[in-house]
């Protein structure tokens, strides 16, 4: 062949050649673009299931979001209670700790008292005892005054028996006047009165004689008793040497015998046994 013929099917088979060569490698490249574009859907997919999978944990998350939302709003609430609660708390403990001073001071002013009161029911109780040893004392002084007005009346009956008889008038007792010897009293001597005589001029009115002045118990007893018409609330005025000294009120009667009070208590240091006593008129 000649090279004129030859080189039209060089070119041809060149061309073919590269031609087979370009299509080798658009194939090559398409099967690449199409490997590329599987994986790209494949990625694709994956970020769908992926976008899928944010969208549900971006819904859970604004689920929980609102949970948490709404649980801040309850603490809050809750805060805003315990809050109030610590306030009260703390007012009750403020007033809780006012009234414990209160009562601390209560505490120490009853105690307070309580020493007080102590003290006063030990005073109290020896007092009672001073008192107890005073009515003892009171009781032995009565039991002795019982006895003298028991000696009285019988010096009495025997003054009035001696009145009756004339010719004892030298013994002890003398008519109208009554002498008790050893008891300390020196009444004046005067002139013999019969117990329950009537004064002329005095219309009924009895007089007798201050036997005994008790000064301790503001009393004196009198030559005349239930015999002679005396009767309790009789009122006598004492007159000493003549001068009147004040009057008593009769309170206890015996037969022959009168205790009769002192209507003023300055009487006691006027009056002395022996001194005339003159029934008041009713």
């Amino acid at each position: 062949m000649s090279e004129q013929a030859r080189s039209p099917i060089t070119i041809l088979v060149i061309s073919i050649l590269v031609s087979l060569s370009l299509a080798g490698m658009g194939f090559y490249l398409l099967q690449k673009e199409k490997i590329k574009a599987k994986v790209l859907q494949e990625e694709l997919e994956n970020l769908k299931i992926k976008y899928d999978l944010t969208e549900r944990k971006l819904e859970e998350t604004k689920k929980a979001a609102a949970e948490l939302e709404g649980k801040v709003v309850e603490s809050q609430a809750e805060v805003a209670t315990l809050t109030n609660n610590l306030e009260q708390e703390k007012n009750s403990r403020q007033e809780a700790q006012s009234q414990a001073e209160r009562l601390r001071a209560d505490l120490d002013q009853q105690k307070a008292l309580r020493t007080d009161l102590e003290n006063k029911l030990s005073q109290v109780q020896k007092d009672m005892d001073k008192l107890q040893g005073r009515i003892k004392s009171l009781d032995t002084q009565k039991i002795d005054l019982e006895t003298r007005i028991k000696e009285l009346e019988t010096q009495l009956q025997q003054a009035q028996a001696a009145q009756a008889q004339p010719q004892a008038q030298n013994e002890d007792v003398e008519l109208g006047t009554i002498v008790v010897n050893n008891e300390g009293a020196n009444p004046p001597q005067q002139q013999a009165e019969p117990a329950g005589s009537v004064k002329p001029g005095r219309d009924s009115l009895r007089e007798g004689k201050i036997l005994v002045v008790n000064k301790d118990y503001n009393f004196v007893v009198i030559n005349m008793g239930s015999k002679d018409g005396i009767r309790l609330k009789d009122v006598f005025s004492v007159y000493h040497r003549n001068k009147y000294v004040g009057d008593v009120k009769v309170q206890k009667i015996h037969d022959s015998m009168s205790a009769a009070d002192f209507l003023s208590p300055e009487m006691k240091e006027r009056v002395s046994e022996g001194d005339r006593a003159v029934q008041k008129n009713k």
